[in-house]
C-alpha cells in the first residue's frame, strides 16, 4: 500500500520504502517517516537524505535548554539580515545581505549571493543584481564569519527566527551545523537601511533582553572545508582580529578593501601583515571562481578589473567577453510571445510590476506569456542585466534571446 507520511504516524511496519521526493515542510517529518520501521534492515530509501530534509522546532530546544543556566561572564554579538523572497511551504526568504555586531565594537557584513532573483532588493536596500553577482553565498561566507563567532551568545528581536532562516539555507546549500540558542529581546522593534544598522541597533537593545536562562553560546566551527570571501557594504567598519587566527583576520581585511571596489568605491589606507599575501591570493581564487560560474555585464567586469589592479593578480584574461547578442528591435517582432522576470524599474525609477510590463508589451502588438518554455516563448525580458531568476536560467538552457528591463523600455521609446 502507499500512504502519506502524516497518515502513517501510529504505523509500525517490518518494511517501508520512503520517498523523499517532494521535500520535507515540516518539523519532526522526518523523524516520523524514518522511524515507522521496526529495522534498518527493513528501511528502504528512494534518494538520500538531505541536509536540508533536517527541519528542527528552535522552541523545543529552547524547552529542552530551559535548566541550563550556565555561569561566567558572556560575550555577545547581533545578527542583522536583509533578506529577498516569501515564506512558502518549501521556500523561506533568502539573505541578501548579513551583518553580525560584536560587543566590543568589530562587525563584519557581506552581501549574499542568493541564487534567485533580487525581487525588490534594488528598491528597499539598494542593493542590485550587480552588486551580489560576485557576493558568496551564505556557505561561502560562513566559512569566513563562522570562527570569529565561537563564544558568543547571539542577541535579538527574533533571534530563533533568524537563526533558523540561516540554518534553513545552510542547509539548502548543503551544510549542516549547529546553531545555539539565543537571548531574545522583547518590545524592541530593530530597524534599519542596511544589515549593519540592524545588527547593532538589536546589540545596543540587549540591556532590555529576556532571560538569559537556556541561552547558549556559538562552538568552534569544524574545520573549514574552503576558504570564503566577505563583499561588504561597510567598508568603515573595524573586523574582529583574533591573535590565534593571523591569516582569517588578514581575509577580513583584504575582503572588506576588495568589496569596497566591487562596489564602485575606492579604499582607504591600510596597514599591511605578513598573512596579506596569501589573504590576497585566496580572495583572488574566490572571484575567479565566482566570475566563471555566471555571465558577467560589462559593469561587472569593469569592478573585477579594479579588484584585479588591487590584488595584484588579473582576474579577467580568462573570461571570456560574451557573444554580442542579437538586435532587441529584430527580436521583439510584432506577435513575438515575451515572459518577463523581476520587479522591474522604468527610467525615471517607479518601480512597474510585471502585469503593468505585460500590458506594456501587450500594447507594442507582443504576446505576453507567464513561462519560459522551449516551443512557446521566443524572448525573456529581465528587471536588471545578470538576474540569476530560475526564468533567466530556462531562457539560458534553451537559447532564448535575454534582455533587460532597461533595454526594453529603451526599445519601447523608439516606436
Amino acid at each position: 500500500m502507499a500512504i502519506t507520511i502524516h497518515k502513517s504516524q501510529g504505523q509500525t511496519l517490518d518494511r517501508v520504502v520512503v520517498d523523499l521526493t517532494g521535500g520535507m515542510f515540516s518539523t519532526g517529518q522526518l523523524y516520523v517517516a524514518l522511524s515507522r520501521c521496526t529495522s534498518l534492515a527493513g528501511l528502504v530509501l528512494k534518494r538520500p537524505v538531505l541536509p536540508k530534509d533536517l527541519k528542527t522546532d528552535r522552541r523545543i530546544a529552547r524547552f529542552l535548554r530551559g535548566g541550563d543556566d550556565s555561569s561566567g561572564p558572556r560575550r555577545f554579538c547581533a545578527f542583522g539580515m536583509l533578506t529577498v523572497g516569501d515564506e512558502g511551504r518549501m521556500s523561506r526568504p533568502r539573505p541578501v545581505e548579513l551583518a553580525v555586531a560584536f560587543d566590543d565594537g568589530t562587525a563584519v557584513s557581506t552581501l549574499i549571493n542568493p541564487q534567485r532573483d533580487l525581487a525588490d532588493a534594488r528598491s528597499a536596500y539598494g542593493i542590485t543584481v550587480s552588486d551580489v553577482l560576485l557576493a558568496p553565498t551564505l556557505r561561502q561566507a560562513w566559512a569566513v564569519i563562522a570562527p570569529m563567532l565561537a563564544g558568543f551568545t547571539p542577541v535579538g528581536s527574533g533571534v530563533d527566527e533568524q537563526l533558523g532562516l540561516l540554518d534553513f539555507e545552510l542547509k539548502r546549500l548543503g551544510y549542516v551545523t549547529a546553531m545555539p540558542l539565543g537571548i531574545e529581546v522583547r518590545g524592541t522593534r530593530v530597524t534599519g537601511r542596511t544589515a549593519l544598522e540592524r545588527a547593532e541597533a538589536a546589540l545596543a537593545a540587549r540591556r532590555d533582553a529576556a532571560s538569559t536562562k537556556g541561552a547558549t553560546a556559538f562552538d568552534e566551527p569544524d574545520a573549514v572545508e574552503s576558504a570564503g570571501l566577505l563583499v561588504s557594504r561597510d567598508a568603515a567598519a573595524p573586523t574582529p582580529a583574533a591573535e590565534h587566527l593571523p591569516g582569517l583576520s588578514a581575509l577580513l581585511r583584504i575582503s572588506r578593501d576588495v568589496g569596497t571596489v566591487l562596489l564602485g568605491g575606492q579604499p582607504g589606507p591600510r596597514a599591511a601583515s605578513t598573512w596579506d599575501p596569501a589573504a590576497r591570493q585566496t580572495v583572488a581564487d574566490q572571484l575567479r571562481r565566482a566570475a566563471s560560474e555566471v555571465r558577467l555585464p560589462a559593469d561587472v567586469r569593469a569592478r573585477l578589473g579594479s579588484a584585479s589592479e588591487l590584488l595584484g593578480v588579473d582576474l579577467v584574461a580568462d573570461i571570456g567577453e560574451g557573444a554580442e547578442g542579437p538586435d532587441i528591435g529584430a527580436v521583439l517582432a510584432a506577435g513575438a510571445r515575451i515572459c518577463f522576470t523581476g520587479t522591474a524599474q522604468n527610467p525615471a525609477g517607479r518601480i512597474v510590476e510585471r502585469p503593468e510590463m505585460e500590458a506594456l508589451a501587450e500594447d507594442a502588438g507582443l504576446v505576453p506569456v507567464k513561462t519560459v518554455s522551449k516551443t512557446r516563448c521566443d524572448v525573456l525580458v529581465t528587471a536588471e542585466a545578470g538576474t540569476q531568476s530560475g526564468k533567466a536560467r530556462k531562457a539560458a538552457e534553451y537559447g532564448k534571446p535575454v534582455f533587460h528591463a532597461e533595454e526594453f523600455f529603451a526599445w519601447l521609446a523608439t516606436r
